[in-house]
């Protein structure tokens, strides 16, 4: 943090999954640092727009695609402490202020399409990862605790627009429609195209992952995690 001025790094990230094959709707990313709101940006597939909101402004605005990278931050009085830095659509810098200067400790990657939002988080320092909480902590894997949110999406931060679309998707039942394993020849039919899309980055966890989107979603779910691994 800014010498002399107390306080911790509090950044939040939400996410809402849906739709008729149950992916990632919407994510929120929510800076609390020191005690207070201070920005967020939000990405919906409804039409696939960065959005943010710093301090006391009442509505979210549309992140201009294009350009130089933008810096998204709520000064401390003259200093600098957190901000988010857009680089483009497919990646988001969560930068704070430390001894050594302005430091992007995390990355968050995303590719947005009709179907989803496919996502992934890189910490610079491998080693600040246990500062990380809840259901992308380390040792969280596929099938663990998982960190559902009682209350509606504006409350955790998010826009009142993006609510409203969220609410119109079809219900949680959809989800467990979806979920049933696939037949072998659908697997090796789906492993197949995975490999072709991943190629060098068809490793165990990452191919996993395609083959179960792609029995139920088709190849544009393969091309989606090829299209994030190389953002």
């Amino acid at each position: 943090m800014v010498p002399g001025l107390p306080g911790k790094v509090d950044w939040q990230l939400f996410a809402h999954y849906g739709g008729p094959l149950w992916t990632m709707q919407a994510l929120v990313l929510v800076d609390r640092s020191m005690g207070r709101f201070r920005q967020a940006l939000e990405l919906t597939a409804e039409d696939c727009q960065w959005r943010s909101k710093t301090g006391d402004e009442e509505d979210f605005r549309a992140v201009k695609k294009g350009g130089h990278a933008r810096s998204m931050s709520l000064l401390e009085g003259e200093n600098f402490v957190t901000g988010f830095q857009y680089f483009n659509p497919k990646k988001i810098g969560l930068r704070m202020s430390t001894q050594s200067g302005h430091e992007d400790k995390l990355i968050l990657n995303t590719v947005c399409n009709a179907f989803g939002i496919n996502m992934r988080i890189s910490m610079r320092n491998p080693d600040e990862w246990k500062y990380v909480k809840g259901q992308i902590e380390v040792g969280n894997g596929k099938g663990q605790k998982k960190y559902a949110h009682p209350h509606g999406w504006a409350s955790v931060g998010g826009s009142s627009e993006a609510a409203s679309f969220l609410l119109q998707l079809p219900s949680a039942q959809a989800k467990f429609n979806l979920l049933s394993a696939c037949e072998d020849d659908a697997k090796t039919k789906a492993k197949k195209i995975c490999v072709k899309h991943l190629g060098k980055h068809a490793e165990a966890d990452v191919l996993e992952d395609c083959i179960f989107d792609v029995c139920r979603g088709g190849e544009d779910f393969a091309a989606a995690a090829a299209e994030l691994l190389a953002a």
